[in-house]
């Protein structure tokens, strides 16, 4: 499976900006025959909640999930895109394989950011089959937190998490530690899509991220606005999995506080 990665500055004041940036991106995305392009955590609208309530209220009344969904199926590629919906920071997944919309609703809100403030905690993981992969969605401060990721594994048996991401570049160390570990400990791909440039007082760090289930970053792009392109493989899942059967071994009572 191809996939695209993009990372860009999502400019708070101006979401038509965003969508014909996302749409763009779309295009050169297909142009290089990608299944699938991933853009970061709220880059719709931008992650700046001082303009939240303008930024809801532009995408609802231009029906802008919905032209999404029509992009994604009139030119035949698939989205991952992050987003304010219905009072989450949501993760939207667009197949256009199957024609439906899936949405996972971030689960750990960061109360640094005052997220809990303005955003419902979601309380549901999101799991979609896309061509032979099943893939869990992620959001940004979700990373920092193993047990949501071991669920997706154990449960669900994903082969590759996306988590989408506004990560400052002052703790960018973390972003990439903790990205390898949720890779090595699950043995699947995980592919963290950040998003760049400075808004209001926080400087985002890029430097997106394509782990393999071994914990190699096959994938790094710079800090500035770009896009990439990787091609994962399911055989390489399963071929670590027989060979190194670590989840076999896993303890349930690990769970239980």
């Amino acid at each position: 499976m191809q996939i695209a990665i993009v990372q860009f500055r999502a400019n708070p004041k101006d979401i038509e900006e965003n969508f014909k940036k996302i749409f763009d991106y779309m295009v050169i995305a297909k142009s290089r025959n990608a299944d699938l392009v991933v853009f970061p955590e709220m880059s719709l609208s931008g992650y700046y909640f001082k303009y939240l309530d303008y930024q809801i209220e532009y995408i609802e009344k231009n029906d802008l999930v919905e032209k999404l969904f029509n992009l994604a199926v009139d030119n035949q590629i698939s989205i991952n895109i992050g987003l304010p919906y219905n009072g989450y920071n949501a993760s939207l997944f667009i197949n256009h394989f199957d024609q439906k919309k899936y949405f996972y609703f971030k689960s750990h809100l960061i109360k640094l950011f005052d997220e809990h403030k303005v955003f419902k905690r979601g309380e549901d993981l999101q799991i979609v089959k896309f061509k032979d992969f099943n893939i869990g969605l992620s959001i940004c401060y979700d990373l920092r937190f193993p047990e949501l990721f071991r669920k997706y594994t154990l449960a669900y048996n994903v082969d590759i998490i996306f988590n989408i991401s506004q990560w400052p570049k002052s703790r960018l160390y973390h972003f990439k530690i903790l990205s390898i570990a949720r890779a090595i400990e699950n043995q699947v791909f995980f592919i963290s899509v950040n998003g760049c440039g400075k808004v209001g007082n926080t400087l985002f760090g890029g430097n997106s991220l394509v782990i393999t289930p071994q914990g190699e970053i096959i994938k790094e792009l710079p800090s500035d606005e770009s896009v990439d392109f990787v091609e994962v493989s399911k055989n390489s899942i399963k071929d670590l999995r027989q060979s190194f059967p670590v989840l076999e071994d896993f303890n349930e009572k690990d769970f239980i506080v």
